[in-house]
C-alpha cells in the first residue's frame, strides 16, 4: 500500500495523481480483511494503540485528498464539483474516530454555501442537496467551525422547509457564547444575535408547516419538536432581555399548539409594560380566536402603534375582514383604501380578498371615511379593558402639561396629586382636561405609570374644576389679579389681556398654596 506516497503527492499539489493512487489503494484494501492490520505495524505497548487496517488508512488518505479538492472548489463556478466530492467523501463511510478531517470540512462546506448564495436567485434545490449530504456526516459540536456551518445554511435554507431538518440535525443547543451576542454594522445598525435568528427561523418554519394541516405522523413530529424547543426559547428569553423578536415567536409557538391561556397571560403582561409594540396586539387577536369583537379591538389597537405601514399590512387586512363580517362597511372600505395605497407604494399584488370585495354590492354602496380614528379609539377602550380590566379607573384633572417631555401633572377627587408620562393616545392634552385613567404607583413619591387614559367631554368636576363669573380686581402696577376671591396668575392676565374692572366668565381649578399651606382656587381660562 502506498499511503505515504498519496500523502506526499497531495502535499505537493499533485491531487489528480494522489486521487488515482488513493483509488487503487482503496480497491486493494477492500479485497483484504478490513480488520487485518498492516503486517509491519506492531502493537505499541507504551501507547496502548492497536495497529490500523489497510482499509482504515486508505480511507483516511482518500479523505484528505477529497478535502483538498473541496478546499479548492468553494467558488460558485465549481459548486457542482464540490457537491460531487462531498458525496464521495460521505460514501467513504469513515470511522467515527476520524474527526480531524471531518471537522476540517465544516469551514469548506460553509464557505461553499456562502459563496453560492451571494447572488439572489440561486438554485435552492442545489443547496438542499448540499444540506442533505452534509447531514450524513458527524461533526464535533459547539465550535466556531460548527457555528459557521449553521450560519451558512441559515442563510441558504431561509425559505426552504428543509430548514427544520437541518436545524434539528445541527441541534440548536450547540451554539457557542459568541452566538448569543448581537453585532453592529459600520453604520451603527444592530444585527440580531445568531441564536435569536436561528430560534426565530426554526419557530417560523415549524408554525408554518403545522398550519398546513399535515398528516397525523408529521403533526406529531412537529409538535414534538416544538415541545423540545419551548424550554430552550423560554430560558433564552429569560437570560437575554434585549432579544426583541424571540418573544414574538415564543407566543406564535404557544398559539400554534393551542396554548391560548398561557399566551394571553404573557401578552397581557407585556402589554402592561409596553402597549406600543404592535405585534403584542396582533397576537392577542389570535388568542381571542372565538371572540370577533375583541379580535377587532386588538387589531385596531395594533394600528395605533408606531410602525411602518408595510409592517402593519397584514393586521389591516385582518381588521378589514372582520369589519366586513360585522357589516361596518364604511370603516372596512376605509381600511381597504389604506391597503391599496400600501400595495401601490410597495408594488405589491393586491390581495385576493380585496379584489373580491371590489365586486360586491356593499363596496360600491359604502364610502371612504377621512380616517378610522374613531374606530381605533373605540378599539383602544376595549383593549384597555382586556389588559387592565381589574384595575379601577378614576377621574383626574390635568394641572400642568410639559409637551416636550410628555409629562402631565394631575389632581384627583381626593385632592391627591401626582405626575406621569403620557403617550399619543392623549394628543393635545391641556390644563383643565378631565381624564378617566388607570394609574400604577411607580415607586417614587408622586410618580405614576399611566396604564390607560381617555379624555372625557366633561367641562367641570365638583370640588376640583368649576365655572365662575365676576369682576376683575387687578392691583395697580401688578401683573396678577383676582376675581370672585380667586387668584389669576400673571400668565393668564397677559394671555387674555385682563384689565381691572373687566367682567369675565371662565374656568377655575383647585390649587395648593405651598407658602400658605392651604388649598385655594386659581383661574386657568377665560371664556371668549
Amino acid at each position: 500500500m502506498s499511503y505515504n506516497e498519496v500523502e506526499q503527492l497531495r502535499k505537493a499539489g499533485n491531487l489528480t495523481e494522489a486521487y488515482e493512487m488513493a483509488i487503487e489503494d482503496l480497491k486493494a484494501a477492500s479485497m483484504t480483511d478490513p480488520e487485518e492490520p498492516i503486517a509491519e505495524q506492531k502493537l505499541d505497548d507504551q501507547e496502548g494503540e492497536s495497529p490500523e487496517s489497510p482499509l482504515v488508512l486508505s480511507k483516511r488518505a482518500m479523505a484528505w485528498v477529497l478535502y483538498d479538492f473541496m478546499k479548492a472548489s468553494t467558488a460558485t463556478e465549481y459548486f457542482d464539483e464540490f457537491v460531487d466530492y462531498l458525496q464521495e467523501f460521505v460514501e467513504l463511510d469513515l470511522d467515527a474516530e476520524e474527526k480531524m478531517v471531518v471537522n476540517q470540512l465544516l469551514w469548506e462546506i460553509g464557505k461553499a454555501a456562502f459563496e453560492y448564495t451571494k447572488e439572489p436567485g440561486f438554485d435552492l434545490e442545489s443547496m438542499e442537496k448540499l444540506a442533505d449530504i452534509t447531514m450524513q456526516l458527524q461533526f464535533s459540536k459547539q465550535s466556531k467551525a460548527y457555528s459557521f456551518l449553521f450560519k451558512a445554511f441559515h442563510k441558504a435554507l431561509k425559505e426552504s422547509p428543509k430548514y427544520i431538518a437541518f436545524a434539528s440535525w445541527w441541534d440548536l443547543r450547540s451554539f457557542i457564547r459568541d452566538d448569543y451576542k448581537f453585532t453592529k454594522q459600520n453604520d451603527g445598525k444592530r444585527i440580531m444575535a445568531m441564536v435569536e435568528q436561528g430560534y426565530n427561523r426554526y419557530a417560523k418554519h415549524l408554525v408554518a408547516q403545522l398550519a398546513n394541516d399535515p398528516d397525523e405522523d408529521t403533526r406529531a413530529d412537529l409538535l414534538a419538536k416544538i415541545s423540545a424547543l419551548m424550554p430552550i426559547v423560554e430560558t433564552t428569553i429569560e437570560h437575554n432581555k434585549f432579544y426583541r423578536k424571540l418573544p414574538y415567536y415564543h407566543i406564535k409557538l404557544l398559539l400554534a399548539t393551542g396554548e391560548f391561556g398561557k399566551s394571553f397571560k404573557i401578552l397581557r403582561s407585556r402589554a402592561r409594560e409596553n402597549n406600543e409594540e404592535f405585534w403584542i396586539w396582533e397576537l392577542l387577536a389570535q388568542a381571542y380566536n372565538e371572540d370577533k369583537e375583541k379580535q377587532a379591538a386588538c387589531l385596531g389597537t395594533a394600528l395605533l402603534c408606531r410602525a411602518k405601514p408595510e409592517k402593519k399590512f397584514d393586521i389591516r387586512l385582518q381588521l378589514a375582514e372582520l369589519l366586513v363580517e360585522q357589516e361596518y362597511y364604511d370603516q372596512a372600505k376605509t381600511e381597504v383604501a389604506q391597503i391599496l395605497q400600501c400595495c401601490l407604494e410597495n408594488k405589491w399584488n393586491i390581495p385576493d380578498a380585496v379584489t373580491n370585495w371590489g365586486e360586491e354590492s356593499w363596496y360600491n354602496a359604502s364610502r371612504v371615511l377621512p380616517d378610522n380614528n374613531t374606530l381605533y379609539e373605540e378599539c383602544r377602550m376595549i383593549s384597555d379593558e382586556i389588559i387592565f380590566g381589574e384595575i379601577a379607573q378614576r377621574k383626574v384633572v390635568v394641572e400642568n402639561v410639559n409637551t416636550e417631555k410628555k409629562i402631565l401633572n394631575f389632581i384627583g377627587l381626593e385632592y391627591d396629586q401626582g405626575y406621569c408620562k403620557y403617550d399619543k393616545t392623549l394628543d393635545r392634552v391641556q390644563q383643565g382636561d378631565i381624564l378617566l385613567v388607570r394609574l400604577k404607583d411607580a415607586g417614587a413619591q408622586g410618580r405614576f405609570t399611566l396604564l390607560s387614559a381617555k379624555k372625557l367631554n366633561e367641562k367641570y368636576l365638583e370640588g376640583i374644576l368649576k365655572h365662575f363669573a365676576g369682576e376683575i380686581i387687578k392691583p395697580e402696577n401688578k401683573a396678577f389679579g383676582f376675581v370672585d376671591g380667586m387668584y389669576i396668575t400673571p400668565d393668564v392676565c397677559a394671555k387674555y389681556k385682563l384689565l381691572d374692572g373687566d367682567y369675565v366668565t371662565g374656568k377655575a381649578m383647585i390649587a395648593y398654596n405651598k407658602k400658605k399651606e392651604e388649598w385655594g382656587w386659581k383661574v386657568i381660562s377665560i371664556d371668549s
